[in-house]
């Protein structure tokens, strides 16, 4: 099913992970604060993935603050990094497989997307990470891009190893 929005898409003619992605036209909201683009799945679906850190998906729209979202914008100094011994083998071939149009956010600032953008909106062992009085307004935040009839998939540790 189609759902609200979907006559903004347009075709970006890239090919990633072997599925067509879309993308949102420009197309700008008063008073909202998007500066990224949403990527559509092959069967019309946009998902978020928030605080993904190195697993990603390169269909979904992937948020992370992690020094890996924020190297995966300088190929050069990581490769540097690297060479030079600041950046193990290991952490090296974690950061090649990480999606290349990950969104380095601070997630503490909001959710850099527009009012109900999002089909499916998940995150796994994030919300333990935030101050108790911001889990609210991140859960907010979390419900706002979601479109009507989305799923909002929260993971948490469970009580029982704490």
């Amino acid at each position: 099913m189609v759902g609200r929005g979907m006559g903004l898409l347009k075709q970006t003619g890239r090919l990633k992970c072997g599925v067509i992605v879309r993308t949102l036209a420009q197309h700008h909201i008063p008073g909202s604060s998007s500066r990224f683009r949403v990527k559509i799945t092959g069967d019309a679906r946009a998902m978020l993935n928030l605080g993904c850190g190195t697993r990603t998906h390169c269909s979904w729209n992937n948020v992370d603050f992690s020094i890996y979202a924020r190297l995966k914008r300088y190929p050069t100094l990581s490769r540097l990094m690297h060479g030079v011994g600041l950046l193990s083998a290991e952490r090296y071939e974690r950061l090649q497989e990480i999606d290349p149009d990950i969104v380095a956010w601070d997630l503490r600032r909001g959710i850099p997307f527009e009012n109900e953008v999002f089909d499916a909106v998940y995150h796994s062992h994030l919300l333990e990470h935030l101050d108790r009085r911001y889990a609210p307004l991140f859960l907010g935040e979390c419900l706002r891009v979601l479109k009507k009839g989305g799923v909002l998939r929260v993971v948490v540790p469970t009580l029982r190893f704490a």
